[in-house]
């Protein structure tokens, strides 16, 4: 679970899961990654009559890949889905394609 949602950000699944990615263009600018995880933080911090504390996010990142043996995708797609804790869910953002394209900011950038 990300840092940002209360877990510690890393795990031994979490470094399996790792992706090299532009900082700028994937993780940072509009829409990024950070525009979606942005969504599912707001909603986490924000009115608990919006997301109660036994409510949940299952939020999937997969890399998206040109070639089978590419090594750096050409973007992920992302979705978050809000499981209640009545056993409702809901879609808090669908299917999204995020880019992985060079951003040239005249410092290195890939993954830093």
């Amino acid at each position: 679970m990300p840092s940002v949602l209360g877990g510690k950000g890393t795990s031994e699944l979490t470094r399996r899961n790792l992706v090299p990615c532009w900082q700028s263009g994937m993780n940072t600018g509009t829409p990024s990654m950070r525009t979606y995880e942005k969504m599912a933080e707001d909603l986490v911090e924000g009115d608990i009559a919006l997301f109660g504390p036994a409510d949940a996010i299952f939020y999937e990142v997969t890399p998206v890949y040109r070639y089978a043996n590419s090594t750096v995708p050409t973007g992920v797609t992302m979705r978050a889905t809000i499981q209640r804790a009545n056993g409702t869910t809901e879609e808090l953002f669908p299917n999204v394609y995020v880019t992985n394209t060079y951003t040239s900011t005249g410092l290195h950038n890939l993954g830093n």
